[in-house]
């Protein structure tokens, strides 16, 4: 048996018709699950954001630090005063 386009075409439309109707449910599981995973995935990616703010809020202040550790280490190599 071989199949046509015409063929091709209306299996296409039957499984297309049928994953709308599947996806219209809210009693789907496959739905509920892709929808509890973006939830997770959303709930993340806003962690991740009020992190960076967080970060980029101290970024002044971690690079003023290094540049003191910077200069103290400069003048207290091994921990030490530089002795005269």
């Amino acid at each position: 048996m071989v199949l046509i386009k015409k063929d091709l075409d209306l299996i296409r439309g039957v499984v297309e018709n049928s994953l709308e109707r599947s996806f219209r449910d809210p009693e789907n599981p496959l739905k509920k699950d892709i929808l509890s995973f973006k939830s997770e995935i959303l709930g993340e990616i806003q962690k991740l954001r009020e992190d960076v703010t967080i970060v980029v809020g101290y970024r002044d202040k971690i690079e003023n630090h290094n540049k003191r550790i910077k200069e103290l280490e400069k003048i207290h190599p091994r921990g030490r005063h530089l002795s005269s």
